[in-house]
């Protein structure tokens, strides 16, 4: 497993802590230094299933220096014009890219996308449920997801018709 790394960057130092704690074997790629090439771009967007504008950081500077607000995106030749400025721009990609040794791929900036990435690492390619931290963890998930309703059972909110609570409710619970 490879991981496209800047360590100025709180998501991939994130993505390594949580892989150091699951003990998934990795190699990290400190990616401004060692810049992935168009060929490796191509096959890292392959593995995503994504286009290159899909991983450009829009909000960095150089996004707008570089006048790519209204680079098109709607021909093969529009892509690998992106390919191009990325190969040669690596700090407009997402962060972290990780990269499978079994072809499948991640930008691995969310704690569910990092259980995935540890699911496919413990399963040696082969297929796991990254919801069972049974089978997944040892100590544990990594980054866990919240559960979409959190509260207690005998929450006074639980049965508020969706509208949430009202002025009595909240005297009550203060």
């Amino acid at each position: 497993m490879e991981v496209w790394f800047n360590p100025a960057c709180s998501r991939c130092r994130t993505a390594r802590d949580e892989l150091d704690r699951a003990g998934v074997g990795y190699t990290l790629r400190r990616y401004l230094d060692d810049p992935p090439s168009e060929d490796e771009l191509r096959a890292a967007l392959a593995a995503l299933g994504l286009q290159p504008w899909d991983v450009t950081r829009t909000s960095e500077p150089l996004f707008r220096e570089l006048g790519l607000s209204g680079a098109p995106r709607e021909t093969r030749h529009d892509a690998d014009a992106w390919v191009r400025v990325l190969a040669e721009h690596p700090r407009l990609l997402q962060r972290p890219i990780v990269l499978a040794d079994d072809g499948r791929a991640w930008v691995a900036r969310d704690g569910g996308t990092l259980t995935e990435v540890v699911a496919a690492a413990r399963s040696g390619g082969q297929e796991m449920d990254p919801r069972d931290p049974a089978t997944l963890y040892a100590e544990g998930p990594v980054a866990p997801e919240p559960p979409d309703d959190d509260r207690p059972e005998s929450s006074p909110l639980r049965d508020s018709g969706g509208t949430g609570p009202g002025p009595d409710d909240l005297d009550r619970l203060l």
